[in-house]
């Protein structure tokens, strides 16, 4: 059935953002497997899922509109465009944020990743000329302490904030944030795929030469490759492209702060898949994000 005959514009902008950050949430839990139980390394594992991601996104591209392929890197300036997407979104954001887990922890770094609504929102309030409003100032509250609450389940020592994780973090926020912000025009002319796909292969291609992948051993058993498999399709290719075509939609600062999904689904995930149980900390973070969302969504 076709979405656009029962929603709106702004209704496809929503569920995107929604879908992109649950797909995040679930990709992660499978991408923490990898990284903490399997032994892959951080630089392996954001290499090889931006050349993969990429390569898919492309090849299907290539299967629908063929003659277009290349067409982006004929287009005066847009090939800076691409590479900046590319190096300082895609690949950035990925690397700095297990960079961050490794020098902290894995509520740590997603606490100062999930700082990138509040620089996405200050970059509006600067081009605009005008001071937040107190509806902005509230999702942005909730959406913090829900995090915080969700990701540390009331034990607040847990985010050691050493100077490193501090360092990483706030680069993962950064790249959050120009990810999210700086390929909205080419998308609107582009199209999600093409310009999704190829933001990956610029990212995983600048990064080759110093992740070296090939030179890492890397498990071969069944399980191994069904979550990385998963992170792959689910977690990179689907879940990016369905984020980044909400902001055609809806204001980048929206996608972002529904974005805060993403912890709640990764919770609710591991609870199905690991059998603990919520505490009070965290039914109290996931009301206050699902809060923020029902506040974004109503407009």
């Amino acid at each position: 059935m076709d979405s656009s005959r029962w929603l709106s514009p702004r209704g496809k902008g929503i569920v995107y953002a929604l879908l992109g950050g649950s797909l995040w949430g679930v990709g992660g839990v499978a991408g923490e497997y990898l990284l903490m139980e399997r032994g892959v390394s951080a630089a392996w594992l954001t290499a090889t899922r931006l050349l993969l991601g990429g390569f898919l996104l492309l090849a299907v591209e290539a299967l629908r509109k063929r003659r277009l392929l290349f067409s982006v890197w004929q287009e005066p300036g847009l090939c800076q465009s691409l590479f900046l997407f590319g190096i300082l979104g895609m690949l950035a954001t990925q690397y700095c944020y297990f960079a961050a887990i490794k020098a902290s922890n894995a509520p740590t770094a997603t606490i100062l990743q999930f700082l990138n609504p509040i620089l996405i929102l200050g970059w509006y309030w600067l081009s605009e000329r005008r001071w937040p409003r107190g509806r902005e100032l509230l999702c942005i509250l909730g959406a913090l302490v829900g995090t915080l609450c969700l990701v540390t389940r009331g034990n607040f020592g847990t985010l050691a904030v050493s100077g490193a994780a501090l360092f990483w973090g706030l680069l993962s926020a950064g790249a959050a944030a120009v990810y999210t912000i700086q390929p909205r025009h080419m998308i609107t002319h582009h199209g999600t795929p093409l310009i999704v796909g190829w933001g990956m292969m610029v990212g995983g291609l600048c990064f080759l030469p110093l992740a070296r992948p090939w030179g890492e051993a890397v498990p071969g058993d069944i399980v191994f490759g069904g979550a990385y498999t998963f992170v792959i399709i689910f977690g990179t290719v689907l879940s990016f492209s369905l984020y980044l075509m909400s902001t055609t939609y809806i204001a980048p600062a929206e996608t972002s702060l529904l974005g805060a999904v993403e912890p709640v689904v990764s919770v609710l995930f591991s609870l199905w898949l690991f059998s603990f149980l919520l505490n009070g900390w965290e039914l109290f973070g996931m009301a206050l994000i699902l809060g923020t969302v029902i506040v974004v969504t109503r407009g």
